[in-house]
């Protein structure tokens, strides 16, 4: 696509926009076709579930639409949606798995292996082959 198609897909975009904070409802699921598949992998890139990617994704949409009102138009719309769809995965992707123990938060070259007595060793920095 050349200068001019881009223009021309700015421009529709942000008409696309104003018809939307307009109430039009075409021109949003517009917007929400061009977007969704970046939307939904923005997502995926943070929870690694498809199901709970496609709520993410949705949800995004859902909040956009409400505060479109607030959205710049004279900044591009393709990452302040992602940027909502990243906030939402990030308070939806599962905790952490806690390390096996506190030491190998403190100690450099600390490695854990999980025998008896589950604690953690120095590495010697040597492997033993």
């Amino acid at each position: 696509m050349g200068a001019a198609g881009a223009v021309e897909d700015a421009e529709s975009e942000t008409g696309l926009l104003e018809k939307a904070r307009g109430g039009s409802l075409p021109a949003f699921e517009e917007i929400v076709r061009r977007y969704q598949r970046r939307v939904y992998a923005t997502a995926y890139r943070i929870v690694r579930r498809h199901e709970v990617a496609d709520d993410v994704a949705q949800e995004a949409f859902i909040r956009a639409h409400r505060s479109l009102d607030r959205f710049d138009a004279a900044r591009p719309f393709g990452p302040w949606i992602c940027r909502i769809a990243a906030n939402l995965a990030v308070n939806r992707r599962p905790p952490r798995r806690p390390l096996r123990c506190r030491a190998c938060w403190t100690r450099k070259r600390a490695r854990c292996w999980s025998g008896p007595s589950r604690t953690c060793r120095p590495s010697s920095g040597r492997s033993s082959a």
